[in-house]
């Protein structure tokens, strides 16, 4: 196995414990007798979580390395997707789902920073299909869920044999990707006004692509006589999600990266001319 399908194969199984969730969220707000509005409340915990860690997720990154992040922050997003179906409040859901969100802000950081020092030096682009294996991974995680849904078995225990079986699968796979070269000289600190870069671009891509899920969740919370659906009626949403991902994604980033690649070469050729 190459070094790029390596980092693809990575990228495919981080979020399938994520979408092996989403399908359980109906089932989640039965449990704890949520209504709608508190429902939504307690989702609100991911992304508080998740833009909260973004703020030192750059240090921790220039700490450890892409590496050391993907071995530490997979396992702990793993474990963090648990909590989740282990709240017996609101609240507590709230809590676990934004550690869920600050675990998978770091980690997905280090998966970017990851293809993007592999695309530097191999000046061999990767990015666009490892966001497509993302994607791949978020549908194969709906259908999973699904899956336990409609066979009536332990969304908990399922969440521990996928947490067991990711952990185990990308471990090997992570202790082969070559650490940085030492002694590497770092880049002066360059003050002032920059374009994002592409892996910034590529998390905030990623941040924005939350949101879709709000219109599968609200059709999957209410039937025609306004009450929750059952997990496996539930669970065709998320996938259809996930699936119009797979296609859209890929796309989206290479043009996203072409258009950043533009606006970089024009601006410098402004501070050349002045």
């Amino acid at each position: 196995m190459t070094e790029a399908q390596r980092i693809c194969l990575i990228f495919y199984l981080q979020p399938i414990a994520l979408g092996a969730w989403l399908p359980h969220i109906p089932g989640v707000q039965t449990t704890l007798g949520l209504t709608n509005s508190e429902l939504a409340i307690a989702l609100v915990g991911a992304p508080v979580g998740t833009l909260t860690t973004l703020m030192i997720a750059g240090r921790i990154a220039g700490w450890i390395g892409a590496k050391r992040i993907t071995l530490v922050f997979y396992p702990v997003f793993l474990l963090a997707m648990l909590l989740p179906f282990m709240a017996t409040t609101q609240w507590l859901l709230m809590a676990a789902l934004a550690l869920v969100g600050g675990s998978m802000s770091i980690l997905e950081l280090g998966l970017n920073v990851l293809a993007d020092d592999y695309e530097t030096r191999t000046h061999h682009k990767i990015m666009s299909r490892a966001h497509g294996c993302w994607s791949f991974g978020l549908l194969s995680g709906t259908l999973i869920g699904s899956a336990v849904a409609g066979f009536a078995l332990s969304p908990f225990l399922a969440g521990i044999a996928i947490a067991i079986l990711v952990q185990a699968l990308v471990l090997p796979v992570i202790l082969r990707l070559p650490l940085p070269p030492e002694g590497q000289s770092t880049k002066p600190e360059q003050r002032g006004f920059r374009l994002p870069h592409p892996v910034l671009l590529g998390v905030c891509f990623s941040l924005s692509e939350r949101h879709w899920l709000k219109g599968p969740l609200r059709i999957g919370l209410r039937s025609i006589s306004g009450m929750p659906l059952p997990p496996i009626r539930a669970s065709p949403g998320w996938a259809s999600r996930s699936f119009h991902c797979v296609w859209l994604r890929p796309d989206s980033w290479e043009t996203a990266c072409a258009r950043l690649r533009r606006q970089d070469a024009w601006g410098r050729c402004l501070r050349s001319s002045d």
